[in-house]
């Protein structure tokens, strides 16, 4: 367990030394990587949650939230 933790800390210190963009080229590089094994079934789910979580509306000038999968 130790050598894991240890490992941990590396990678987050050498995270945090990265520039912001060079931490969302990663992010994006990681992202590309898990879309290229997820399965059609799991790309189906993922995009379904995600849309849920960004549905919003535009009514009288201001933008609401239509739907949250965080709340009931």
């Amino acid at each position: 367990m130790p050598d894991e933790e240890a490992v941990l800390r590396r990678r987050r210190q050498e995270c945090w030394q990265l520039t912001p963009e060079e931490r969302m080229e990663r992010f994006f590089r990681l992202q590309e990587a898990l879309f290229a094994m997820m399965s059609e079934k799991g790309w189906e789910h993922f995009h379904r949650r995600n849309h849920q979580k960004r549905r919003v509306s535009f009514h009288d000038g201001k933008w609401n939230k239509t739907s949250d999968i965080q709340t009931p």
